[in-house]
């Protein structure tokens, strides 16, 4: 199979609802989680070079959670890709 052949089966695949929004989700879904953590890392910063150690525990928790939340729609991300119709049949005649 050519590169253009599997290239072009990706963007058929990332363009077939609603398949392909399970798996457009799952992107967002990991996006979000890690934007939320380096918005946390951020405010920790912030509260710490500002002196506010009261909010440390609070943010600290927070990215805690988001970490572990992080860490499961990571982990979804390739059975979620295997689940999809067509995903395993790339072959020469895909």
């Amino acid at each position: 199979m050519s590169l253009f052949g599997f290239v072009g089966n990706m963007m058929a695949l990332g363009h077939t609802p609603p398949q392909g929004e399970i798996l457009k989700n799952t992107y967002a879904n990991h996006a979000f989680e890690n934007f939320e953590i380096t918005a946390y890392v951020s405010f920790l910063v912030i509260a710490e070079a500002d002196g506010q150690s009261a909010h440390l525990s609070g943010f600290q928790q927070s990215l805690r959670e988001e970490q572990a939340m992080a860490e499961k729609v990571s982990a979804l991300i390739r059975p979620t890709t295997l689940s999809l119709p067509g995903a395993l049949h790339l072959g020469p005649e895909g």
